[in-house]
């Protein structure tokens, strides 16, 4: 693995640990946000994440059982 792809993929990790609180505390899945974080002072990258987890959780909880969910990267 390169260089850029380490950092990338440690960038992606960051991210991913930002935006998930702020997506479970939105859907109700959490009572809190972390004591660092609130949720007026959300990064817009990280708002068009928390987005996408929505269209994803959507989207799988409207499949039947069998069904399939297919993302693009």
């Amino acid at each position: 693995m390169s260089p850029q792809e380490k950092a990338d993929m440690a960038r992606s990790e960051e991210l991913v640990g930002v935006a998930l609180p702020v997506w479970e505390y939105r859907r109700g899945h959490a009572e809190e946000l972390p004591p660092s974080m609130t949720d007026d002072a959300v990064p817009p990258l990280v708002e068009r994440i928390v987005a996408r987890f929505d269209d994803y959780a959507d989207r799988w909880y409207a499949l039947r059982v069998g069904d399939t969910l297919s993302v693009t990267w």
